[in-house]
């Protein structure tokens, strides 16, 4: 007789039978979607100047392919960034790489990709962003 745990625990398994599957897509970004992905931004990007840094909207490219940015302790990223000029790499990761601990979700950042972002304001109050999965 199965009950509702041993339900739960077939699920956890079953992902964790998924997730190894997929070790090796959840730790490094495949070169196709990397490239994928970059055009997407390009072509977000190429034709205008932004009133703000655009980041929610880059992350939402990033969505569209299952990966989230992520913060150095694992947990999906929150922050600004801040001065008139400015470049940084945020570190993604794959949505399958996620646990949970003390109710707190966690990723694993890919190791071979992350997004870089590089922010110019301009005298007329317009920003100009680059950015590229690197």
């Amino acid at each position: 007789m199965k009950t509702k745990f041993n339900d739960f625990l077939d699920e956890n398994l079953r992902q964790d039978k998924i997730k190894d599957l997929y070790k090796n897509e959840i730790k490094h970004l495949n070169v196709k979607l990397k490239s994928k992905i970059n055009k997407d931004i390009n072509e977000y990007l190429k034709p205008i100047y932004f009133s703000e840094i655009p980041l929610d909207d880059l992350f939402k490219i990033l969505e569209k392919y299952d990966i989230v940015p992520v913060q150095e302790d694992g947990t999906y990223w929150e922050g600004l960034l801040l001065g008139e000029q400015g470049n940084t790499i945020i570190e993604i990761a794959n949505k399958m790489s996620s646990f949970i601990k003390n109710d707190i979700t966690f990723y694993t950042p890919f190791e071979n990709a992350g997004l870089s972002i590089s922010w110019y304001k301009m005298g007329n109050g317009k920003w100009e962003i680059v950015s590229y999965i690197s």
